[in-house]
């Protein structure tokens, strides 16, 4: 299975995640910001994909909550997820998304985590089943645009469509209540510092490899491009009611 692999990935980067994730605290934060337009308070809260708690810490201090269930599959990041969240009273699982814990919540949060999922539209409608009724479900993903500068030169990830998550969404059973997206460009010193910073997250798993992608191109693409270059995400943000 693709999660099996994906949490190898994470692992790997458990103890560097922290001082490289500059992307994921900037959309995590910006999720986060947007949600406090639309909800306050939740009694219960689900950070689904939680990693090393980072930005968990950020969501427990910004809501009220009586029960907050923070859970990722790699159990590396988790054990530092526990360090930084034992203060909270959080309750720091191993779990996937189509496992949830055994609780109705009125606020599921995922920040860059549900295009791991091996089913993107199976996960939705279990979250779904998890929420309260008028529960919210805020995620953010990567979407198709992301990394186009490698995109003809290293094998990476499908990306969704902004149209196609959509589908998903209203498919699942939720009402849209806020969409939006955005482009954040990083720079780095050269393109292989630009792969690095990819994997140093944890995020470099690509579950179908270009067989038009030889090392040797790659290598190619790494040596002719040793002077600036940036890497472009482009970021969907998704805030929706049961």
């Amino acid at each position: 299975m693709k999660s099996n692999h994906v949490k190898k990935a994470f692992n790997q980067a458990a103890d560097q995640y922290d001082a490289s994730c500059a992307l994921q605290l900037n959309t995590g934060l910006t999720l986060i910001d947007l949600l406090k337009n639309y909800c306050t308070n939740s009694t219960n809260i689900l950070d689904a994909g939680c990693g090393t708690g980072i930005i968990t810490k950020e969501l427990a201090a910004r809501f009220q909550y009586k029960t907050f269930y923070a859970i990722d599959i790699a159990d590396q990041l988790l054990a530092h997820a526990k360090e930084k969240l034992n203060p909270f009273n959080i309750h720091v699982e191993l779990a996937d998304y189509n496992d949830l814990p055994n609780v109705l919540f009125d606020m599921i949060y995922a920040n860059l985590s549900l295009h791991w999922s091996d089913n993107f539209g199976k996960t939705l409608v279990s979250m779904h089943s998890k929420l309260n009724e008028n529960g919210m479900l805020a995620f953010s993903m990567p979407l198709l645009g992301t990394f186009e500068e490698i995109k003809n030169d290293c094998s990476i990830n499908t990306f969704h469509e902004l149209m196609q998550i959509e589908k998903h969404i209203l498919d699942a059973g939720f009402n849209i209540i806020h969409m939006k997206t955005q482009e954040i460009i990083f720079a780095f010193d050269n393109a292989l510092k630009a792969l690095r910073s990819i994997k140093s997250v944890g995020a470099d798993y690509v579950a179908e490899k270009n067989r038009n992608i030889s090392f040797k191109k790659m290598r190619k693409f790494i040596q002719s491009n040793n002077n600036l270059f940036t890497l472009s995400y482009r970021i969907g943000y998704f805030i929706v009611k049961k």
